[in-house]
């Protein structure tokens, strides 16, 4: 999984590394790629996340990467996520959908109006 957004609580990161988890259940070698800037203690709540589920060998993080540069190393991976609690038309959902990845994403804001969703409760 990809994922670009800054660390802020607003964007939710650490339901990325929960995803993951999930995900590593049915597939052992799902890994998370998390990309953008360190903004407030989210960041340091996914570190703590990932130490408490093991999966330090599961995650990667870039800090900030120039649009090129996250649209190449997007290559590496299958599917984006978009994980805030807050949006409207947040552009790296749309370049990921032009470097043709598939997004799965949280139902808050525009995001029902950029892609089809099917919502499942959980």
């Amino acid at each position: 999984m990809f994922w670009v957004r800054a660390f802020k609580e607003i964007y939710n990161p650490t339901l990325a590394i929960k995803v993951l988890a999930m995900l590593k259940e049915k597939y052992p070698a799902a890994k998370l790629c998390m990309v953008g800037p360190f903004v407030d203690h989210s960041y340091n709540e996914c570190l703590s996340l990932i130490s408490e589920l093991k999966l330090e060998n599961s995650v990667a993080f870039t800090d900030v990467l120039l649009k090129e540069d996250w649209h190449k190393k997007s290559e590496d991976y299958d599917v984006f996520i978009n994980t805030t609690n807050f949006d409207n038309t947040p552009v790296s959902v749309m370049e990921a959908m032009a470097l043709g990845l598939p997004v799965v994403s949280t139902n808050v804001g525009g995001m029902p109006f950029l892609i089809r969703m099917k919502l499942t409760e959980y």
